[in-house]
């Protein structure tokens, strides 16, 4: 499982700490959208790119975790068709000794012409 990383913590935080009060004078977009003029647009463009970086790290780690189940899954359910066929392979070994045990019985008693395999 792969943990929170700080940096996406601190994006994430600055993103939403950013939608509920307006720019934040902390970081670099905020402190060109607080200028104001021609600098705004690009504060809010660096503060836009921040938002997604914090949730595409989000998206990561999440995808991390599923493909960490995933692979979990995939190795349980290997050791489960491995344990399987081997029940298939010992309950075949018990029927054929079951069937030769009864064939060679059946010629004792009977003293039958029969077709054993």
């Amino acid at each position: 499982m792969t943990p929170i990383r700080p940096a996406a913590a601190l994006g994430l935080a600055l993103a939403l700490a950013a939608c509920a009060s307006g720019p934040d004078p902390r970081t670099f977009g905020g402190a060109l959208e607080l200028q104001g003029g021609a600098l705004a647009p690009i504060g809010e463009e660096w503060s836009r790119g921040a938002e997604m970086i914090a949730e595409g790290e989000e998206q990561v780690a999440d995808g991390e975790r599923d493909l960490d189940r995933a692979r979990d899954l995939e190795r349980s359910g290997d050791r489960d068709v491995r344990r399987g066929r081997a029940e298939i392979d010992r309950g075949r070994a018990l029927q054929a000794q079951a069937e030769r045990r009864y064939c060679g019985q059946t010629l004792r008693v009977t003293g039958a012409a029969i077709t054993c395999q």
